[in-house]
């Protein structure tokens, strides 16, 4: 059997792949080792004499599972994959691995590629390469949203040894660099087309968020560094790409009253997101060290208004880009800050001091007035 691929047969006298060979034969072709700079007359891809050498010396293969702890008490993001044809590394011994070391926020994931032996870039060449510019990317962030509604920062920071950035700071490098990619891509000015309302209204919506962190926001914990550049980055490059695929739409496609329904929920999302910001500043004044229930506004009905005229806002400038490429740049916050709320009812319910706050925060709903 052909343990890193049981559709087929042993090729070549062992277990690797007959690609392997073909690389060997080319690299060992007259002057193709000097093109490349190497310093070596001969290339082997699989040699057991040496292998041989290195077990007698006690140099093989190590076992990594006591690292995997360490690395989730670190905050690390893991994934493991393999394809379901490999039987030495095996996806089933890969998803035990993830369910044994699962965490509530799901920082552990195996990936199971069909069709596909041990060389998952060679068997799936499109779909390896698509997932690791996405794992690079940080767009796999729409999903983790959903597993990992809790970034650590606010009331879900302040881990010790872990936590370390005060929140003020973090946030402020979070949001700089969108800002002044928005004044990089171009100059703003008001015209009521697709790119120069989202170009105005994004640059609006930073500056917003900066005074926010500056003047408004009362901070008492902290973040990390991981979090922090993992969040600036997010906003930076989806700020950008969407700016940028706005910016090469023809106009023919704009829709002059969807962009004015558009324009209305982004201010009126803005307006709002920001006295409700107002009315948690004015209970964070209060001299007490202890969490309180937010009282006033949409905070009597629901735990997390805030979040929702965020995404009102975001819901504006979808109605204004009117293009697919933004609407699913856009993904991100809407379902991130749908979670985040329900974990927020929670996190009041299990932490709050006083018992009447407990059981107002059960009674009202996450994120819309009497629906969710």
């Amino acid at each position: 059997m052909n343990a890193r691929d049981v559709r087929k047969e042993i090729e070549g006298g062992d277990l690797c792949y007959e690609t392997v060979y073909s690389v060997e034969r080319y690299l060992n072709l007259p002057g193709v080792m000097g093109v490349l700079g190497a310093e070596t007359d001969k290339y082997t891809d699989c040699n057991d004499r040496l292998e041989y050498k290195c077990i007698k010396n006690g140099d093989f293969m190590l076992s990594y599972v006591n690292l995997i702890s360490q690395l989730l008490d670190d905050n690390a993001r893991i994934l493991i994959y393999a394809g379901d044809d490999n039987f030495i590394v095996n996806w089933i011994v890969n998803k035990q691995a993830d369910e044994l070391w699962k965490t509530e926020n799901g920082r552990i994931a195996s990936l199971h590629v069909f069709d596909a032996g041990c060389m998952v870039p060679y068997d799936q060449s499109e779909s390896d390469l698509d997932m690791l510019q996405q794992w690079i990317r940080g767009l796999v962030l729409s999903i983790s949203a959903i597993f990992d509604p809790s970034t650590p920062y606010s009331k879900f920071g302040n881990r010790a040894k872990i936590d370390t950035i005060p929140s003020r700071q973090a946030m402020i490098i979070i949001y700089t660099p969108s800002l002044l990619v928005c004044f990089l891509i171009a100059v703003p000015h008001w015209k009521f087309d697709s790119f120069n309302l989202v170009h105005l209204l994004t640059i609006i919506h930073f500056i917003k968020r900066v005074i926010e962190v500056c003047f408004v926001h009362i901070y008492k914990s902290k973040t990390n560094l991981m979090t922090m550049v993992a969040v600036m980055t997010t906003y930076t490059l989806t700020s950008f790409l969407d700016l940028l695929v706005i910016q090469n739409l023809p106009a023919h496609q704009f829709s002059t009253l969807l962009a004015s329904v558009g324009l209305g929920c982004c201010l009126v999302g803005e307006v709002m997101n920001g006295y409700h910001h107002y009315l948690l500043r004015k209970l964070r004044t209060v001299p007490s060290t202890d969490y309180r229930l937010p009282q006033g506004g949409l905070f009597d009905y629901v735990i997390a208004p805030h979040y929702m005229f965020e995404q009102l806002s975001y819901l504006g400038l979808l109605m204004i880009s009117q293009n697919v490429v933004s609407l699913s740049l856009k993904m991100f916050p809407f379902i991130y800050l749908t979670f985040r709320a329900k974990q927020t009812k929670k996190w009041y319910q299990d932490n709050l001091p006083d018992k009447k706050d407990r059981q107002d925060a059960k009674n009202r709903a996450c994120l819309i007035p009497f629906i969710y």
